[in-house]
C-alpha cells in the first residue's frame, strides 16, 4: 500500500517536472526567441541575460581583470540592471496577460491538463501558447516607460477630432496660421 502511494506520487511529480520542462522549452523556442527576432526588447534582454551570466563568470574568474575592479563592477551593474528590467517586464506582462484573458476576452486562464486518475499530463501548459502570443504583441518595457515618464511629457493644447472629409485638415491649417500670427507678434 505504501509502495503504491509512493509510486503514484513519484509518477505525479515526474509528470509535473516534465510538464514544467516542456513549458519552458515551448516558452523559449516559440515565444522568447521569435519575439526577440521581431524586435521586442524584453525577449532580447532575456536572451542577453542568459549570455551575460557566463561572460560575467569568465570576467570574474579571469586573472587578466584581477588588477582592476572596473570590468567586474560594470558587469555586475549591467547584469543587475538587466535582471531587474526582466523581472519588472515579466511581472507586468503576466499582469497584462491575466487582465486581457479574464477581463477583455472574458475567459478563464487555462489550467494544467489531467488524466482520468488525476495525474498531470506530461505536456506544455495550455496557457503558454496564448502567453507567447501576448509576448510577441505587447511591449511591457515600453508601456512601463510611458507610464513612468507621463508626468514629464507635455500634453497637447488642442485636439481636433472629426470624421473623414469634414474639414479637420483645413481647420488645423487655420489654427496653425493663427498660432503663427499670435506667436510672431
Amino acid at each position: 500500500m505504501i509502495m503504491v502511494a509512493f509510486k503514484t506520487r513519484f509518477n505525479s511529480a515526474s509528470c509535473l517536472f516534465r510538464c514544467i520542462l516542456l513549458s519552458i522549452r515551448e516558452l523559449i523556442f516559440s515565444g522568447i526567441i521569435p519575439s526577440a527576432r521581431s524586435g521586442r526588447n524584453l525577449p532580447r534582454l532575456t536572451l542577453l541575460l542568459t549570455i551575460h551570466i557566463p561572460v560575467h563568470m569568465i570576467i570574474s574568474n579571469s586573472d587578466r581583470f584581477n588588477n582592476t575592479d572596473i570590468p567586474q563592477k560594470l558587469s555586475i551593474y549591467l547584469m543587475t540592471t538587466n535582471a531587474l528590467l526582466n523581472l519588472c517586464g515579466y511581472i507586468f506582462i503576466v499582469l497584462l496577460y491575466r487582465h486581457s484573458i479574464q477581463t477583455i476576452f472574458n475567459r478563464k486562464i487555462p489550467t494544467l491538463q489531467r488524466d482520468k486518475n488525476g495525474c498531470i499530463l506530461a505536456e506544455p501548459h495550455p496557457a503558454i501558447k496564448s502567453f507567447n502570443t501576448h509576448l510577441s504583441m505587447l511591449r511591457p518595457l515600453e508601456i512601463l516607460f510611458r507610464f513612468i515618464t507621463a508626468p514629464l511629457r507635455v500634453l497637447p493644447d488642442v485636439i481636433v477630432l472629426g470624421e473623414t472629409r469634414c474639414g479637420t485638415t483645413n481647420l488645423c491649417g487655420h489654427l496653425v496660421s493663427v498660432a503663427e500670427a499670435s506667436s510672431s507678434s
